[in-house]
């Protein structure tokens, strides 16, 4: 049997002619059930199924506009939600669904209007988000990494695609260091994903803050943290300028910060955040970031080799103060070249942890050469 066969699930209990809340739950509860990662809407479609990295459709018929914009209002709770996409806004909010009287679960939702022949369509994606992250040991975080993860100052970045997990990579770390005495953390995140303030062990202070709920806009949130004087930041997926000069910010003045980024590899990371400010400010913030750098960390899954669930493995420099030293004499350009070669000197290669994940019977062979194609 191939490792594949396991991905293609089929939904029985889809309604003959329309979705409504009650109907969806119960998919909902079904898609977790059965490894969801994403759940997709989109009009003129079946319900499409993100998981173990793969999407499938697991209804067969299509979905109408209108249908899709009353669940978007429905888990909203919002009369006006579809609406507003129609004028060019995304949604970005987060959905919980009481299974029974114990268990609840959360997504992570995102809604947008589509383009169509006609009138506009949406699509909806929602992510489930476990009630709290794994434990840091149960993800076998390398030892180089673990001894360099809590810094006193500066930036821990973890990036990679969507879906490999850098949210909960991140989450684990925090719940990590909230299970020890003496820290206080603030998040600001759209929206709020995994709620640590509820952890069973928590021992340390930890507030949760959304952007457009808590907080209107992200500009909003350094002079925040700054006034709350937190030990750690951490800071959702970053992608925005005001996000990145609230990160140097908070730099500078000695905070450690968590950042989420949209990258693949930690070569491109430097580059992607200095590429957002003009080129005026590049140099001062080549300076503040370089200088405040303590660990990269870029992930991937790989699916294993029993085709029933997915393997992480990273990519990561742990940075010493004559590595920034020499970074802040490289030329922007040249950085990437720079990054390569430590990672290639401290064997943390996306490729050797492949090949270890192989020898050890956890991916095929065909996984393994394909991965070494993609980055030979």
């Amino acid at each position: 049997m191939s490792q594949h066969d396991n991905l293609y699930v089929t939904y029985d209990n889809e309604p003959e002619s329309r979705w409504f809340q009650d109907d969806f739950n119960k998919l909902l509860c079904w898609a977790v059930d059965n490894q969801m990662s994403d759940l997709i809407l989109s009009s003129n479609e079946p319900v499409w199924l993100s998981r173990l990295g793969y999407k499938v459709p697991i209804t067969n018929r299509l979905l109408q506009t209108d249908e899709i914009n009353d669940l978007i209002d429905d888990i909203a709770k919002s009369n006006s939600a579809s609406a507003d996409l129609q004028s060019g806004q995304e949604k970005n909010f987060s959905y919980a669904l009481k299974k029974d009287r114990i268990t609840t679960y959360r997504f992570r939702v995102n809604a947008t209007s589509t383009q169509l022949n006609g009138p506009l369509g949406s699509a909806v994606t929602m992510r489930f988000i476990p009630p709290f992250p794994p434990l840091l040991e149960d993800l076998k975080i390398e030892p180089e990494i673990l001894e360099a993860i809590e810094p006193v100052d500066g930036f821990v970045i973890v990036s990679g695609n969507t879906g490999t997990g850098k949210t909960t990579l991140l989450a684990a770390i925090l719940r990590y260091i909230l299970s020890k005495p003496g820290k206080s953390i603030v998040t600001y995140e759209q929206p709020v994903e995994f709620m640590l303030k509820d952890l069973p062990e928590r021992k340390s202070l930890i507030d949760h803050h959304e952007i457009g709920t808590n907080l209107l806009t992200w500009e909003n949130a350094p002079a925040n943290a700054n006034r709350r004087d937190p030990d750690i930041v951490f800071l959702g997926e970053a992608k925005e300028r005001a996000t990145f000069a609230g990160m140097l910010e908070l730099g500078n003045i000695g905070k450690s910060c968590y950042v989420s980024l949209h990258t693949s590899r930690p070569r491109m990371v430097i580059p992607r955040i200095l590429d957002i400010f003009p080129y005026d400010e590049r140099a001062q913030a080549a300076s503040i970031l370089i200088s405040n750098l303590r660990v990269l960390i870029s992930q991937k899954l790989l699916l294993h080799a029993n085709g029933k669930k997915r393997v992480a493995i990273r990519e990561y420099v742990v940075f010493t103060a004559e590595d920034r030293e020499t970074l802040l004499k490289t030329p922007i350009e040249a950085i990437p070249l720079y990054i390569d070669k430590l990672v290639d000197l401290r064997n943390s290669s996306f490729v050797l942890a492949a090949q270890k994940e192989m020898e050890a019977g956890n991916i095929t062979e065909e996984s393994f050469l394909a991965l070494e194609k993609e980055f030979s």
